[in-house]
């Protein structure tokens, strides 16, 4: 029935930092969550896909996040969690908590990936906007690793921080990551009003990505807009992925970049992802051919 090779799922908009950049405008305040017997329930009916990704804000602030998981393995080869790598206590930011880590693990997650926007601590705080992220993050990445866990790394070029991208691959591979995946700047969210990349820091990425080097037994993957910055147009395996993004509010779409239209109806309206498939007809067209 399903027509999607990867569908990410916005699990949450809670999340303990405030990343300059957030296209999703999550923090620490936010309340709003997908109903995890909701999900849960309409996951069984995909069935094939590749992956399934668990995003937000931060998806270790779900509440019922090991359930979530359960569901999403049973529907995909591969589940993975996008996180900060944090937690929000009365004192400040901490680490995951290592039975969080587990009990995800248990359910049959199989990466966990961590956004690490420089590798320089007050330069990472700088970007998230809350001091102690970076050494909160690396101690998740520290756990994870020692737990089995595969760590994959996410890196942002956010204005001003481009440069980071080389340091931040070399921590990569010091932290044991599988994975490093270089994305664009999404203009979504406070994204929309981080200031553009001036144009020498833009030249400066596209320089840097050219000569990155590639790390034995790390993955490095590029975005599809940054191969583009670089001219690298030829057709990748990821860029034939058939994506689907579920927003928390229930509302299904191609990618996250084409969120937004809301006079559609929801998967919080008891609707099955085929009903949600034929409403969204006319934007997955694209994405199908």
């Amino acid at each position: 029935m399903t027509v999607l090779d990867t569908l990410c799922i916005e699990m949450t908009l809670r999340c303990p930092l405030r990343c300059v950049h957030c296209s999703a405008n999550a923090a620490p305040e936010r309340t709003e969550i997908l109903p995890a017997r909701l999900l849960s329930r309409r996951l069984v009916e995909l069935a094939g896909l590749q992956e399934i990704y668990l995003s937000g804000g931060e998806p270790f602030d779900h509440p019922e996040l090991p359930l979530v998981v359960h569901a999403a393995r049973r529907a995909a080869q591969r589940v993975v969690a996008y996180s900060s790598g944090t937690r929000h206590t009365e004192v400040g930011v901490a680490p995951l908590l290592p039975e969080q880590l587990a009990a995800a693990t248990a359910e049959g997650l199989g990466r966990v990936d961590l956004s690490f926007y420089a590798a320089n601590p007050s330069a990472h705080d700088e970007v998230t906007r809350v001091p102690g992220s970076f050494a909160a993050t690396f101690a998740t990445a520290q756990q994870a690793r020692d737990q089995g866990l595969p760590v994959g790394i996410h890196f942002v070029p956010v204005p001003g921080h481009e440069a980071a991208v080389r340091e931040v691959l070399a921590l990569a591979q010091d932290l044991g990551a599988v994975r490093f995946h270089a994305l664009a700047l999404a203009r979504l969210g406070r994204g929309r009003t981080c200031a553009p990349a001036a144009s020498d820091g833009t030249a400066r990425l596209v320089a840097l990505l050219r000569d990155l080097p590639q790390r034995s037994a790390l993955e490095v993957i590029l975005s599809s807009e940054l191969r583009r910055l670089l001219g690298w147009l030829d057709e990748t395996p990821r860029d034939r992925l058939q994506t689907g993004f579920l927003d928390v509010d229930g509302y299904l779409y191609p990618s996250e970049a084409q969120r937004g239209v809301r006079s559609r109806r929801s998967l919080k309206d008891g609707l099955s992802f085929a009903q949600l498939f034929g409403d969204l007809r006319t934007l997955l067209l694209p994405v199908l051919t």
